[in-house]
């Protein structure tokens, strides 16, 4: 169905750019959590468009309306969301006939992703659809898995430490969850890839095959080298390199010692993190990072290289 929407999505736009951003923000829209132009109270309505590039209303409207290829991409992509965030705004000539089903994880049959989460997290890791025009390398952490650890630590401080647990809340108290986080480092990935590929459908074929030939190990293992790469900009000290990255969206500044450290430089960085009641205290914000990095570690079978210790926080 992702690669029907480019198809059509191709019959309307000028470059390969817009054909991917026209169905990024197709998909992306049909959940009103991930459309808004604003900050506000509400953690939900980041400004994504700052991010991930303004989607066409033209296009929007035409798929919602024409049927006659016999695909109902609104019926199809909605039946993803939830009822209270069907996004009838930006797609008011669609009808959802169907939704709150979810979209199973090819690694684990029990589990699910959030499709539409993972659809915004690929069009705000992509660079060529929009968005920000600096500070690339943060926007496309805080529009996936540093956003949502953020707003998780803001809320859960001194009640939940423990990453696994995080990943388990649902509902109205989940800000964290398991199908949000495979939707964020799966996504990051893939909206990496997309520069090099043609389409958002290969992209993601690609993506699962090798997943499903390596194992959940190469999630995981993705998802360090990615973390890795933006602390060091190379691969060498991949796992150092991610476990410095993760302290760094929790305002921490993790040194090749173990000390721990204050690191809240920039505002828009810990935007989400600050939130709810302030600046987390350091000691909170270490064990969720060491807790996520060891959950992370374990998943892709690999120790970690800076060794963590709670006496070593200052």
């Amino acid at each position: 169905m992702v690669g029907q929407l480019e198809y059509y999505a191709g019959q309307m736009s000028a470059s390969r750019a817009d054909k991917k951003n026209y169905a990024l923000g197709y998909i992306r829209t049909i959940n009103k959590n991930y459309n808004s132009l604003r900050f506000s109270g509400d953690t939900r309505e980041l400004a994504f468009e700052a991010v991930c590039g303004y989607y066409n209303a033209s296009f929007n409207d035409s798929i919602d309306k024409d049927l006659s290829h016999g695909l109902n991409f609104p019926t199809y992509f909605g039946s993803f969301v939830a009822t209270s965030d069907l996004n009838y705004k930006a797609h008011s000539q669609a009808d959802f006939p169907y939704h709150g089903y979810s979209l199973m994880d090819p690694q684990n049959s029990s589990r699910t992703i959030d499709l539409t989460h993972f659809a915004t997290v690929i069009d705000g890791v992509y660079a060529d659809t929009g968005g920000v025009p600096f500070d690339r390398e943060t926007f496309k952490d805080l529009i996936s898995w540093a956003g949502d650890l953020q707003d998780a630590v803001g809320k859960y401080e001194n009640r939940i430490d423990d990453f696994s647990a995080m990943l388990a809340k649902t509902g109205a108290d989940s800000y964290c969850s398991y199908e949000d986080f495979v939707a964020d480092i799966d996504g990051l990935e893939i909206g990496q890839k997309l520069k090099y590929s043609t389409t958002i459908e290969q992209a993601i074929r690609d993506y699962y095959n090798a997943m499903a030939e390596e194992g959940n190990d190469y999630r995981y293992t993705s998802f360090i080298r990615n973390l890795g790469y933006e602390y060091y900009h190379h691969y060498n000290y991949a796992v150092r390199g991610f476990e410095k990255r993760v302290f760094e969206f929790l305002g921490l500044n993790l040194n090749d010692n173990g000390y721990v450290s204050d690191c809240n430089t920039l505002g828009y960085k810990y935007y989400l993190l600050r939130r709810t009641r302030g600046l987390p205290s350091k000691k909170y914000r270490y064990r969720v990072g060491k807790s996520v990095a060891d959950y992370v570690l374990e998943k892709a079978h690999k120790q970690e290289e800076i060794v963590l210790n709670e006496n070593q926080v200052f």
